[in-house]
């Protein structure tokens, strides 16, 4: 390619990221399509349609799609909506920030993870629960997870790093809010690494609508970051690294991102 191809290329790259919106999906699509260096998949998620999905996990519209199986056909089969509502948290844990992808993500499916086991299993032994007659009721916490990374770009050094993180959905099943918070909080010290909200609802419909959204949130590609504290605006990264990021979501395990903690009773 010629100093004249790669000037308009870039001047061309330069208008879709200052004109493109980040607050829908087409504009999502837009910019990994024209980030992405490999033409195949270029090609593929070029041509995703209603009626021929692309299936790619760094489509918005197929991320989209696998959120709403997710519910439809985990978590509802395993009746997470007819839980009581008061029982049920929104957990999001900031686990670790690293150089590399996939040093990170084997951190976050190994090593955090076995200790996020521990955890769960260390409150089970350490708290119980009593019904109305003092006696022992067999409580188990059951998580319903998705593991996820988010970009993190120092634009003054052009240095990316990588921000691992847990989103969770929680049924606390009689355990106290602070028990789950103090435990976790020994592993994860930071005060903003950790966040526990109640998932509201005034009905099991509300509950299931409440359930899907959560359910169809992890599913998304974070291809922005803040560019301003004050006013929360966010802007694009930049090519080579939203290229980086589409293509390793899409070389990842199947199997990384979804995980389920307690949902077998013996």
């Amino acid at each position: 390619m010629s100093d004249r191809l790669y000037a308009l290329r870039a001047s061309l790259l330069e208008r879709i990221w200052r004109e493109t919106s980040s607050n829908t999906k087409e504009g999502i699509k837009k910019i990994v399509r024209f980030s992405l260096t490999d033409f195949d998949l270029c090609n593929k998620i070029d041509k995703c349609s209603k009626q021929k999905p692309c299936t790619l996990s760094c489509c918005p519209y197929c991320s989209e799609r696998r959120g709403k199986r997710y519910f439809r056909d985990t978590l509802k089969k395993q009746g997470v909506h007819l839980l009581p509502i008061d029982s049920l948290r929104w957990v999001t844990i900031n686990v670790c920030e690293t150089e590399s992808l996939e040093d990170g993500a084997r951190q976050l499916a190994e090593k955090e993870h076995q200790a996020l086991r521990h955890i769960v299993g260390k409150i089970r032994k350490s708290c119980f629960i009593y019904d109305e007659d003092g006696n022992p009721l067999d409580s188990q916490i059951r998580i319903w997870g998705a593991r996820e990374v988010q970009p993190v770009y120092d634009k003054e050094f052009n240095k990316i790093s990588w921000k691992f993180h847990w989103h969770m959905i929680v049924y606390l099943d009689g355990y106290p809010d602070n028990l789950l918070k103090t435990e976790l909080s020994k592993r994860w010290t930071d005060k903003r690494a950790i966040n526990i909200a109640c998932v509201r609802a005034k009905s099991e419909a509300g509950l299931r609508r409440s359930l899907r959204r959560l359910a169809t949130y992890p599913a998304k590609a974070c291809f922005t970051q803040h560019h301003s504290s004050e006013n929360g605006t966010r802007e694009w990264l930049p090519p080579p690294v939203v290229d980086e990021l589409a293509q390793w979501m899409v070389s990842r395990d199947s199997q990384w991102q979804r995980f389920s903690l307690g949902n077998r009773r013996k």
